[in-house]
């Protein structure tokens, strides 16, 4: 039988090598919650930067006088070019990280950079200070579902697999689709590829995030987890976007409201207004709903962070065997 040591080294030179990947992933999800209110502040840089690039990649590609098979070539080229860009650029900062002393700190920052579990907290204050406005708050609700699964479990699971790699590559998908997906954009041309690039990728993670929402409700009055999976299963099939309708759903069926889903990530509405309505869902979305949907996001981000944990402490354990 092998023991494991699990000890803590706290010489320079151990400190200075820095956490396992997955231990500074789980050490970034808690910075950002623990320091969430200045790091909000800061809004999403990496996103306007990316939105801005892509945007302008796509306005030279995306010419009008292009046909629609040009169109599409040029839009798989482009996603191409996100993966590669996305997956070059987390091999760069790992190589940056490995060649210098504390070079973790850089992996750090750019994982806090990238994740958005801060955000969601913002888009729910927003919504429980429109106190008059139901349709705020009820957007409000939606987004911060959204943004719980695309935004910290999807990059999350992406790490995991892929490390920096594969969470810059579906963050630049993510973005990328965002921007093809706003009502009037080309989905069907340029955006075609990118649109369903980032659905594929988010077809596991999504789901999961909708499964950790449902049983962050045994853990909140008046919510439950039974209504959040029978709103996952009963609601999800037929719609345009099944995976990002999972966490919405679960939310949906959590608190026994009724939603309108999925919405695009920034509560625009995407021409998808099939109503998510669980048995004996309530109408109108209240303030008081608004704030239990925070403390169920906050629970939700607790599980994701211990679901992390488990795999860093498997990963730990069957590198010591």
């Amino acid at each position: 039988m092998v023991s494991l040591d699990i000890t803590p080294e706290l010489t320079w030179l151990a400190i200075g090598a820095g956490p396992e990947p997955l231990f500074l992933l789980l050490a970034a999800l808690v910075l950002d919650a623990v320091l969430g209110v200045t790091l909000r502040r800061l809004g999403r840089p990496f996103d306007r930067v990316a939105a801005q690039f892509v945007g302008e990649v796509a306005r030279r590609l995306g010419r009008p006088d292009r046909s629609a098979a040009t169109h599409l070539v040029r839009g798989l080229l482009l996603g191409l070019f996100l993966i590669v860009l996305g997956g070059g650029g987390g091999v760069l900062v790992a190589v940056v990280a490995a060649a210098i002393p504390f070079g973790w700190a850089v992996s750090l920052v750019t994982i806090l950079v990238v994740i958005d579990q801060r955000t969601i907290f913002a888009a729910l204050e927003r919504g429980t200070a429109a106190a008059r406005d139901d349709t705020a708050r009820r957007q409000s609700v939606e987004s911060a579902a959204l943004r719980y699964a695309e935004g910290v479990v999807a990059l999350a699971f992406w790490y995991v697999l892929l490390g920096l790699s594969g969470m810059l590559i579906y963050r630049l998908l993510l973005v990328a689709a965002l921007l093809f997906e706003r009502p009037g954009a080309d989905d069907r041309g340029l955006g075609f590829v990118c649109v369903r690039l980032h659905e594929a990728a988010g077809w596991i993670p999504l789901r999961l995030a909708g499964l950790l929402l449902s049983f962050a409700a045994a853990f909140i009055p008046g919510a439950g987890l039974p209504r959040a999976l029978a709103a996952i299963f009963g609601h999800t099939p037929g719609r345009r976007s099944r995976s990002a309708a999972w966490p919405v759903a679960a939310t949906a069926g959590a608190l026994g409201i009724a939603l309108v889903g999925p919405r695009h990530l920034d509560g625009v509405d995407r021409g998808v207004t099939s109503w998510i309505e669980p048995v004996g869902a309530r109408a109108q979305v209240t303030p008081n709903d608004a704030r239990r949907a925070y403390y169920l996001l906050i629970v939700a981000c607790v599980l994701n962070a211990l679901v992390v944990l488990l795999v860093a402490m498997a990963e730990l354990a069957g590198g010591a065997t």
